[in-house]
């Protein structure tokens, strides 16, 4: 790390995505990775920053990438496509074709391989509408091709019947270099240039009306139509409230422009949306300084005085070199008021962001990879195979490719066919618990993190039910005539319980309750939560606490409350008054 300040930015954001605002952990902070070397992302743009309630939202205008004033279709040094492109008229490319085209948005998508297309059905992960991506194409040549300039074209086909066509142009004399990022034909899309997509077709062409041999079978894929490409056309918006919390003695974390492009960045590549906003609330005394009771019970008294939306997740951030605690939420369910996390500021820049991510992907139902039978062990003979790692679609913290992290505290650009830094020698094949060793999703405990095929597709699901609820404006506030009682049990035993005022807004168990007015059944809710505790050697350890949610009415005298489920019996006093 350099001992300079982190310079003041904002990165280029798709449409309808408000930038989100990031906290100021260290005093010094590296140059971030990316920028005037030719592999960056997008370009840098301005930003504004206004004000809204109970905290700010740094926002930013809408830009589109990489296109020109004039209309000639013509294009720039990176071999990227600038101004408007009519569709292709120019005859097929002799002896050169497509072997594989990937389909970026965080994770690679092989939409065509060996040659050939790919269905939908098959893609590790599912291609969003409406969110940024970088398009790559490698080819084949045949024996006899002549080394020249060759136009190659992308179209996207939309959902109103539309089609937009991408130019990218490059001389070619030999193969593509497909594990470097501007490697083979590069386009990169807009959020607008992938609103409502629906197929896509790549063609390579002449850049003349003249035919230069003979065109291979696959110089355009598919040869007519379109490539069913399966696109979500959800609502996928993720709306973040950072809330920095004080300790006694200890203030609350800074926010700076910088810090706040860097994590929006960093959730925006990591996690399946096409609108993120994050804001950042007015510090809150934390009286525990602990990220177990900061998230389990500070912070959502917080969205309950707020009268938060219930898709709002709130995100306490400790000035402490701490670990993180996470609701894990999983299925249908609201829980709103516990959409929650917390974690502590990390010694080092980058850090931070990683844990944030991690606990907000606790929140979003993910358990650890290490932790997750359902995780792939197996990984083709590498630690990060195309299938299942990306590039960060917008510029910022992150680096130029998945396959590292945080070039501005010394780690460099790892090759796409090497490993991922383990932090041990231990090979990625085998049994799931082996990522905890080598594996660097954000769900593991291994740095750099990013974000696995597996895990991508998994909040995806989660993503898509919580923007629905975003969509459909619905809102529940105002004190109800119910208090939602909370038990949590931790791993020695000990049972804590909160009473706040609520109604449960989906169940998945009854409880069996007694009280002065004679027993009764309750609906209720049980679920875990994961401490990911910091050890005195630095390192992390899990922790896993059950909890049990039940909707009490006021007018019963509650006193004791069961619930018995496959996972045993839980029982607990309900505690008097609220």
């Amino acid at each position: 790390m350099t001992d300079e300040p982190f310079p003041p930015r904002h990165v280029r954001v798709p449409a309808r995505f408000a930038p989100a605002v990031c906290v100021g952990l260290v005093t010094a902070c590296g140059d971030a990775a990316g920028g005037g070397d030719g592999t960056g992302g997008t370009e840098i743009g301005p930003a504004t920053i206004v004000s809204t309630e109970p905290g700010d939202v740094s926002t930013a205008p809408s830009t589109s990438s990489a296109t020109a004033s004039d209309d000639t279709g013509g294009t720039d040094d990176d071999g990227e496509s600038t101004g408007d492109v009519l569709p292709p008229t120019t005859p097929l490319a002799g002896g050169i074709g497509l072997v594989t085209v990937e389909l970026n948005q965080g994770v690679g998508i092989h939409v065509v391989a060996d040659g050939a297309p790919r269905s939908a059905e098959t893609f590790a992960v599912p291609v969003i509408a409406g969110r940024p991506a970088l398009v790559r194409a490698d080819h084949v040549l045949a024996t006899d091709f002549t080394p020249r300039e060759i136009d190659a074209y992308l179209e996207i086909e939309h959902a109103d019947g539309t089609v937009s066509n991408h130019l990218a142009s490059r001389s070619i004399d030999g193969p593509a270099d497909f594990a470097s990022l501007d490697g083979g034909f590069t386009w990169r899309l807009d959020a607008e240039d992938t609103a409502g997509a629906t197929g896509m077709r790549v063609s390579l062409r002449e850049t003349g009306d003249e035919p230069v041999g003979s065109a291979m079978p696959s110089a355009s894929i598919p040869a007519d139509g379109f490539l069913e490409l399966g696109a979500w056309q959800d609502p996928m918006v993720l709306e973040v409230m950072i809330v920095p919390l004080s300790c006694d003695g200890i203030p609350a974390v800074e926010v700076s422009d910088a810090d706040l492009a860097d994590l929006e960045a960093y959730l925006f590549n990591t996690y399946p949306v096409t609108a993120l906003t994050v804001h950042v609330h007015d510090p809150v005394a934390s009286p525990s300084c602990n990220e177990f009771d900061a998230a389990e019970y500070e912070l959502p008294a917080v969205r309950q005085a707020d009268d938060a939306a219930p898709w709002v997740y709130y995100g306490g951030l400790l000035p402490t070199d701490a670990g993180g605690y996470s609701i894990s939420i999983e299925g249908g369910d609201q829980m709103d008021y516990r959409r929650t996390f917390a974690n502590g500021t990390w010694r080092d820049y980058g850090l931070t962001f990683d844990l944030f991510a991690h606990e907000l992907g606790h929140n979003h139902g993910r358990p650890h990879t290490f932790e997750d039978d359902g995780y792939p062990g197996e990984n083709t003979g590498n630690c990060g195979t195309l299938d299942t790692w990306g590039w960060g679609v917008v510029s910022g913290l992150m680096p130029q490719s998945g396959y590292s992290n945080d070039q501005d505290i010394g780690i460099p650009w790892v090759d796409a066919n090497a490993m991922l830094i383990p932090p041990t020698g231990s090979p990625c094949d085998g049994l799931p618990s082996a990522n905890q060793g080598s594996f660097s999703d954000m769900m593991s405990y291994a740095y750099p993190y990013w974000v696995s095929a597996y895990t991508y597709r998994a909040v995806a699901e989660r993503v898509r039910v919580v923007g629905a609820w975003s969509a459909s404006t619905m809102h529940t506030s105002g004190l109800q005539e119910f208090d939602v009682v909370r038990a949590t049990f931790d791993p020695d035993g000990r049972i804590r319980t909160t009473r706040s005022a609520g109604r449960l807004h989906g169940t998945s168990v009854v409880a069996r309750c007694t009280g002065a007015n004679g027993p009764i059944d309750l609906p209720a809710r049980r679920s875990t939560a994961v401490h990911d505790l910091r050890m005195p050697d630095g390192s992390l350890r899990a922790w896993h606490y059950d909890s049990v949610e039940v909707e009490v009415p006021r007018a019963r005298d509650v006193v004791r409350c069961e619930v018995t489920d496959g996972d045993g019996a839980l029982g607990f006093a309900v505690t008097a008054g609220r």
